[in-house]
């Protein structure tokens, strides 16, 4: 059994009118990826800040381990990420969104050892989006939900949907 983290307001990128969100930093972000990278031996081959952007709710950086390429995914709102395969499709700004969720145990310790950001495990991600882990979200974003189907609780924190 999984266990259960309530997604916190505003993760989806919509809030209420009148209301801030909270915003995770790209430099921030873009350090914590070097930073995990170097110590693993590893080469941070992009990142894309999704500063100024409306159509995606995320930060993202890929990271090249050996002969793999990984990319971390930072929901843009909270310090929270996830590890992707490289050949998901991951076509930013585009409702096409196919998510291979990875768990990269020495990547996820790197990234936890130079930061607050917390790395997602695959079970988490690929939990269906149960009542009790979408209590805290306010309406404007379950209609969100309701209206772009996600799959998985992972394609809600991390989301193309304007």
């Amino acid at each position: 059994m999984v266990d259960v983290l309530p997604l916190p307001r505003g993760i989806t990128g919509f809030i209420q009118q009148g209301e801030k969100l909270p915003w995770v930093d790209a430099p921030d972000f873009k350090r914590v990826c070097y930073e995990a990278a170097r110590s693993m031996g590893a080469r941070v081959v992009r990142v894309d800040s999704a500063d100024g952007k409306v159509d995606r709710n995320y930060h993202a950086a890929e990271v090249q381990i050996d002969a793999k390429r990984i990319l971390v995914l930072c929901n843009a709102h909270y310090p929270w990420l996830a590890l992707v395969e490289s050949s998901a499709k991951v076509e930013l700004g585009s409702p096409i969104f196919d998510l291979g969720w990875e768990d990269v145990p020495a990547m996820t310790q790197a990234l936890e050892a130079f930061s607050e950001f917390r790395v997602l495990d695959v079970m988490y991600l690929e939990s269906v989006p149960e009542p009790q882990v979408l209590q805290h979200l306010w309406e404007g974003e379950v209609k969100q939900i309701r209206l772009w189907k996600p799959r998985n609780i992972g394609e809600i924190i991390f989301n193309p949907w304007d």
